[in-house]
This record gives structure tokens, C-alpha cells and sequence, in this order.
């Protein structure tokens, strides 16, 4: 971050790095080291050799040339969702709300068959130590898709919504897609999905 970056977003990548130094946890993407010097802020983070999850997925996906290009199987699948499952985990018991629990902001360690998945990104993270929940105000960018209806509709954001939104990643890591929705479409999503009472579908292979 250099002398040209805004002040507001300046203060951002502190608020992440702050959350971020608070955390301790095998599932959770670590903080090594942090220098302020305004308006220079500085970090180190653990490097994840694996990349973001988003991307694995799109390059898991089946090819000509190999049905299964890392040779995943069903436990390994269940073993990465653990993985992300217990990083929520920890960010529950601390009292924090990730609010942007997104295959994009889940990084692997490798991958090969000993990768383990951490959570990273905690740029919209919120503390809710004191009331149990976050009411967002203003017209912040947000991941419509993994958005619980309260938090959609309402701005009303408590652990559950992480609970959600790991439901929407299961959803799509176990049937390799990718969802996500542009802001010209947020409107229409929340008019056409949310108030309507839907629902994300099951993947195939959880079809009784």
C-alpha cells in the first residue's frame, strides 16, 4: 500500500489486518507480520502454494484429457469442507462474523494430496462480541450470492450468516461450479430468488 492508495481505503486493509493478527488457528489463513507507517501499511501472510479454491475448482473440472485432473476423491473433497468447517468454527467461538465465506476466499496450502484449506480475506469481517450481531448501513459491495435472506433484505448479519454462506460454498464446491452474481443483477436476484422463497440446489452426488 503506497501514498496514492485513499484514506478509506487505507483504513480497510488495517481493519483486515487487525482482525486477521487475532487469530491463531490451523484453518484460518495466518498473519506473520504487520508494519504501519502511514500511509504505508505493510503485511506478511502465509503463503498458500495452492491458490484460491474458486480457481482449483474451475481446474478440477473434467478435461479430454483427464476425468479427474487432481484426482480427487470423495474424501478428499470432505476432508478440504472440514478444513473450512472448522476455520468457521474458531471464527464462531471468537464472536466474529466473516460475512464473505466464498470458495474465492479460501486458499489452499498445496495442491497435492497433502493441501489443507484455510479461510482467508477478512476484509468485510465484523466483531459481534458485544451484541451477538452486525446491522450493516450504506451501499457496500456484497456477495449477494452467499447472503442469507435477513442479510440481503434487512442488513442483519449474526453467525448463522456465515452458517449460510457455508452451505452455499458446500453447494458449490461439491458440484464444481462457480455462482456468483454482478451488481447489475443483485436487484433482480433479490426480487426474483430471495422474496420468492428459493433456495440454492443440491449438488448431484447429495441427491437421496
Amino acid at each position: 500500500m503506497n501514498k496514492s492508495t485513499s484514506a478509506e481505503a487505507q483504513r480497510e486493509f488495517a481493519f483486515e489486518a487487525l482482525f486477521m493478527h487475532k487469530f491463531n488457528h490451523p484453518n484460518i489463513v495466518r498473519l506473520h507480520w504487520i508494519q504501519w507507517d502511514p500511509p504505508r501499511l505493510r503485511i506478511i501472510l502465509e503463503l498458500m502454494e495452492g491458490g484460491d479454491l474458486r480457481s482449483f475448482l474451475r481446474d478440477a473440472r473434467p478435461t479430454q484429457e483427464h476425468a479427474n485432473p487432481f484426482d480427487l476423491s470423495m474424501l478428499d473433497i470432505v476432508n478440504i469442507s472440514l478444513d473450512i468447517a472448522r476455520g468457521c468454527e474458531e471464527l464462531n467461538r471468537q464472536k466474529y462474523i466473516h460475512r464473505d465465506l466464498a470458495a474465492r476466499n479460501c486458499l489452499l496450502t498445496e495442491r497435492g494430496p497433502n493441501r489443507r484449506a484455510k479461510i482467508g480475506d477478512f476484509g468485510m469481517a465484523r466483531d459481534i462480541y458485544e451484541n451477538n450481531y452486525y446491522r450493516k448501513g450504506g451501499r457496500a459491495k456484497l456477495p449477494v450470492r452467499w447472503m442469507p435472506p435477513e442479510a440481503f433484505l434487512d442488513g442483519l448479519f449474526t453467525t448463522q450468516t456465515d452458517v449460510w454462506s457455508f452451505g452455499i460454498f458446500m453447494s458449490a464446491f461439491h458440484s464444481c461450479e462457480n455462482i456468483g452474481c454482478s451488481r447489475d443483477d443483485a436487484s433482480a436476484f433479490r426480487n426474483n430468488y430471495y422474496r420468492k422463497g428459493g433456495r440454492a440446489k443440491l449438488p448431484v452426488r447429495w441427491m437421496p
